[in-house]
């Protein structure tokens, strides 16, 4: 930059700083925002945790531990209130970002503009198994 300085006499031309302020514009709107995280813990406890679109929660505790086992899992998000389901087009959604880690299986709220303002039970399905299991993950809520 100070090459950029002496040469101009001190002084730089318009385009210079348009082309710097776009190229910082470009770099801030390409960083990925950091997504919240929620834990939900095992079995319907009564405790609903609000999430967003696009954010991820984590799954522990036996839903973890099968679904680590079982190496081939699916999360389904399925309403709560089911006079509402109409009102949406669907009852259940199918979570197609999910990740078994070393302590937990995070998993990724859809972006979907009708999940908001619904409450959905989270359900681990283990299919890597001779017998396919299910687990009760708990509650959450898509503000």
């Amino acid at each position: 930059m100070m090459a950029l300085l002496s040469m101009a006499g001190g002084r730089l031309p318009m385009r210079v700083y348009l082309t710097a302020a776009a190229v910082l514009t470009s770099f801030v709107l390409a960083t990925p925002s950091q997504a919240m995280v929620t834990t939900l813990t095992d079995g319907p406890d009564g405790a609903i945790n609000l999430v967003h679109a696009g954010d991820a929660f984590d799954i522990v505790g036996d839903c973890f531990d099968m679904a680590q086992s079982s190496g081939e899992v699916r999360v389904v998000l399925a309403l709560a209130d089911k006079p509402s389901a109409a009102n949406i087009g669907y009852r259940e959604v199918l979570a197609t970002e999910e990740d078994i880690g070393d302590q937990s299986l995070r998993v990724q709220v859809p972006a979907m503009p009708e999940m908001a303002n619904h409450t959905f039970h989270v359900r681990v399905y283990a299919l890597g198994r001779a017998k396919p299991s299910v687990c009760d993950a708990g509650q959450v809520k898509v503000g």
